[in-house]
């Protein structure tokens, strides 16, 4: 015959809690990410009374899933072992996380630096593009025959790298060729 079970008062509930601190005594998670009982520590088909030395608080899945069996310290503690485990990998990925965040900045802050090198190289190579191409097609009225010859041999040979002027300079390529090769050839004096 089964043993009618007292009803426990809300007082003696919450006292309970107070005393554990309202946590799960059996795998340590606490209110409010879960919902909590009082738990008969010898189960009351068991024999076990509703004394409050007899009464723990415990989560509804370690309550439920212990029916009228009484938890050994063993198996408390191995759900104890498994939940810190749990969170000493929840905290490692933490962690990880934080560092991935903190070197996606510094990241984030090397590239903008580049792109701000690059920016001022551009601007750089615009504004010789400009002086040199004026310079080069006012100095190429002042060549000597000989000056001239040097000017064609040595855009020639730059033809040969055409795709890098290209790469380099676009639609000014072919300007920034002649105005170098006229430099070039005035300094070979």
């Amino acid at each position: 015959m089964a043993i009618k079970r007292k009803a426990l008062s809300k007082q003696v509930r919450f006292e309970v809690f107070k005393r554990d601190k309202f946590t799960c005594q059996y795998c340590g998670r606490m209110a409010p990410e879960i919902v909590l009982n009082c738990d008969h520590i010898t189960p009351v088909a068991k024999g076990g009374t509703n004394e409050f030395v007899n009464l723990v608080t415990s989560c509804e899945a370690c309550n439920s899933g212990k029916s009228d069996r009484a938890l050994s310290e063993s198996d408390a503690v191995k759900r104890q072992a498994a939940e810190l485990l749990k969170l000493a990998e929840r905290r490692e990925q933490l962690q990880m996380m934080a560092e991935w965040r903190t070197e996606l900045g510094k990241l984030d802050e090397e590239i903008m630096a580049t792109e701000m090198k690059i920016k001022a190289e551009k601007d750089k190579i615009k504004e010789m593009i400009g002086l040199v191409s004026e310079a080069g097609e006012l100095d190429e009225a002042k060549l000597t025959k000989g000056e001239k010859k040097e000017k064609e041999k040595i855009v020639k040979g730059m033809k040969k790298n055409k795709a890098e002027f290209k790469k380099d300079y676009g639609k000014d390529a072919e300007k920034v060729m002649y105005a170098t090769a006229t430099k070039m050839a005035q300094k070979k004096k």
